[in-house]
């Protein structure tokens, strides 16, 4: 079959993909296909366009060099596969159609690579280079894999804690800031992340794990509002239930003075919003993954990640110091990364002067 005179090239570059080098490479690091130019990868079923900067036509054809299926336009990081192919000819974007190319009809001779011609009916003595192939891709993949599990984990993490943070703030502005009760309902906010049973039992445990995620040295609980300038400003009155130490007062705030204090610059109404900062030292559990994610959090120098406290034990425990104030009180080094965020409320008790660090 010819195609259209007007979309007939005066002489079409084909070039042939054969070696395992050259069909792993494929287009890559090569500029973008001019419409005379094609690219024949044998054997091949499967094509990507990772790593690629433009979009190509892939044509997949059998032994015979009829057309099996036609992708156009396939865009930067896809992937394109038809199983019973044995070569797929790569062209510029939009070229499968300029050329009149159909699914079922055979391929034109001027885009036959004359080698590729010569042997298309020919025994195949390249079997085997797939799964040296695979060999080669399949941990890349197995990386890749891996990787966006662990961010899809950091990303739920980081959605839990949001919501976790929220709880200990309110729990702190029901409970005249008192970081014990806090710390207590920042268990409970993290605890879905430790659930793996819908049951009692399953909540039981969840919850136990959690409490043991919220010690000091994995959770840093900072009160950022009230200031001790605030402290010193409107710790004006003794604790109403007569116990040490005095506090701010909460009760009929829009009658009191708006006046800001001389050292805080804040007025008596703005003291009572508690505004907390929790970092938590999150565990990455992926293998490989997590402790690079872990090497870039720290800014620890690249090669130490390839290291003994590195890679060399990627399913074990590292003996790399850990990320900085990420200290489990239990000795584990598995690898954690920081993970902060913050909350703010509007107190709804006096503020204790002895729960402000």
């Amino acid at each position: 079959m010819t195609p259209p005179e007007h979309a007939l090239p005066v002489r079409f570059a084909l070039r042939i993909a054969a070696t395992p080098w050259q069909r792993m490479r494929g287009l890559l690091g090569y500029p973008a296909l001019r419409d005379e130019e094609g690219l024949l990868i044998k054997p091949c079923n499967m094509i990507h366009t990772f790593g690629m900067r433009y979009c190509i036509d892939a044509v997949f054809i059998d032994r015979q060099f009829r057309i099996l299926k036609i992708a156009s336009y396939i865009a930067p990081l896809r992937m394109r596969q038809c199983l019973f192919a044995h070569a797929v000819l790569e062209l510029a974007a939009g070229r499968a159609e300029s050329l009149n190319l159909h699914v079922g009809e055979p391929l034109p001779d001027y885009l036959r690579h004359p080698a590729a011609a010569a042997a298309g009916s020919a025994p195949n003595h390249q079997r085997g280079q797939s799964a040296a192939e695979f060999l080669i891709i399949f941990p890349v993949l197995i990386f890749l894999v891996f990787g966006i599990i662990q961010w899809a984990l950091i990303y739920q993490a980081r959605s839990t804690l949001n919501h976790a943070a929220f709880l200990a703030a309110r729990a702190g502005a029901l409970h005249h800031g008192s970081q014990g009760d806090m710390r207590s309902a920042l268990a409970a906010g993290l605890t879905p992340l430790f659930a793996s049973q819908a049951s009692d039992t399953g909540y039981a445990q969840a919850r136990a794990r959690a409490e043991s995620e919220t010690v000091p040295g994995l959770v840093t609980l900072q009160i950022l509002n009230p200031t001790r300038e605030a402290m010193n400003d409107f710790f004006s009155r003794n604790r109403l239930d007569n116990g040490p130490g005095k506090e701010i007062p909460n009760d009929t705030l829009m009658y009191r003075n708006p006046a800001p204090g001389g050292s805080s610059g804040m007025s008596v109404q703005d003291a009572n919003i508690l505004h907390i900062r929790v970092t938590y030292c999150y565990r990455l559990i992926m293998p490989v993954v997590g402790r690079m994610i872990r090497a870039v959090a720290n800014a620890q120098p690249t090669a130490e990640v390839f290291q003994a406290t590195g890679m060399s034990r990627p399913f074990g425990a590292i003996d790399a110091p850990p990320a900085a104030g990420c200290v489990d009180p239990q000795g584990d080094q598995t690898p954690r990364i920081p993970i902060r965020t913050e909350a703010v409320v509007r107190m709804q008790s006096s503020f204790w002067a002895v729960n402000l660090p």
